[in-house]
């Protein structure tokens, strides 16, 4: 989609400790290797910066409510674009998508390709059941989206079940890349002695790191 070395951001909301800010910091440190300009931006301030990648703040402080931030973001994050004449912009996570969208809206300067970690519509099991309007507003929304959108990036086979980006990746549109794993750092810190002494003995143990939701599947 883009040649080397091109201007490229990296879009969350915010740096919490979340999935979907790890990935973001793997993401631009993998491309800032490769020898891309990379920028990290969010919404507001605060976190720790991603390693290889400047990280850029939108608002000077968080605002009253996460509804405000949305919006104050979309003008800045559009000057921002313009300024810096970004190449390719990647809106890493679900919260984000919005933002970007209302940002990008008839700027062809800059590919825009959306991350999906999640269903759109909440129609999976056990997802969170927003209230009537959501529901009516979801399905209409993720198909603007998807309209709009360069390119789809989804990390997981399960997000084929919702049609719209079932047809998406049919058309080849959308692509399938899971989450990555550094295996040989995994397997390094594996061998190394345990900083807590409950694991110990011989049985081995398995821990589930999220939020304590029907939607992660913990069963």
């Amino acid at each position: 989609m883009v040649a080397a070395p091109a201007r490229i951001a990296l879009y969350v909301h915010e740096l919490a400790h979340t999935g979907v800010v790890s990935n973001t910091r793997s993401v631009a440190k993998t491309l800032a290797d490769a020898g891309h300009w990379v920028d990290v931006v969010t919404a507001i301030p605060g976190g720790q910066s991603p390693v290889g990648a400047a990280h850029v703040s939108l608002l000077r402080r968080a605002g009253r409510s996460r509804a405000y931030e949305h919006a104050a973001a979309v003008p800045a994050l559009r000057r921002y674009l313009r300024d810096q004449r970004v190449d390719l912009l990647i809106s890493m996570g679900n919260h984000g998508h919005a933002t970007v969208w209302a940002a990008t809206l008839g700027r062809s300067s800059t590919k825009v390709v959306y991350r999906i970690s999640n269903d759109l519509t909440r129609g999976a099991h056990g997802a969170p059941r927003p209230g009537l309007l959501k529901r009516w507003l979801r399905p209409r929304f993720t198909g603007r989206l998807v309209r709009d959108a360069d390119a789809l990036v989804l990390v997981s086979a399960a997000l084929l079940a919702e049609p719209v980006l079932k047809a998406a990746h049919d058309r080849g549109k959308a692509r399938e890349i899971v989450n990555g794993v550094d295996v040989a750092e995994a397997r390094r810190r594996a061998n190394e002695p345990s900083p807590h002494d409950w694991p110990g003995g011989d049985e081995p143990t398995v821990i589930a790191i999220g939020r304590l939701a029907a939607q992660k599947n913990y069963p």
